[in-house]
C-alpha cells in the first residue's frame, strides 16, 4: 500500500510541475505583443490541450491517492447487537434451577 501512495505522491507532484510549466508557456504565448500567427496559434493550441491533459491526469491520480488514503483509514466497530431478554436478566439462579413442580 505504501509503495503505491508513494507512486500516486510522484504522479502528482510530475502532473503539478507540467501544469505550471503548461501555464508559463500559454502566458508567455498570450503576452506578446506580437499578434497571434499561424505558428503561435499552434503552440498556444498544443499548450491548451497538454494542459488540460495534465489537469485531467492530476485530478486522476488524487482521486486515487483520496481512495487509497480512506481505505487505509480505521472505522469503528459496529455496534454489538442487543441481546433477547432471557440473556439480558442474566444467568439462572441455583435456586431456581433445583425448583421442581
Amino acid at each position: 500500500m505504501i509503495g503505491a501512495v508513494l507512486r500516486l505522491h510522484s504522479d502528482i507532484e510530475f502532473a503539478e510541475r507540467s501544469i505550471d510549466s503548461l501555464r508559463g508557456r500559454l502566458r508567455s504565448l498570450t503576452i506578446s505583443p506580437q499578434a497571434i500567427d499561424e505558428p503561435n496559434a499552434r503552440d498556444l493550441l498544443d499548450s491548451a490541450q497538454r494542459l488540460a491533459l495534465a489537469v485531467t491526469a492530476r485530478n486522476a491520480h488524487l482521486a486515487a491517492a483520496t481512495a487509497v488514503l480512506d481505505g487505509l483509514r480505521r472505522r469503528e466497530p459496529p455496534p454489538a447487537p442487543a441481546l433477547p431478554a432471557a440473556l439480558a436478566a442474566g444467568p439462572a439462579q441455583p435456586a431456581d434451577l433445583l425448583r421442581t413442580r
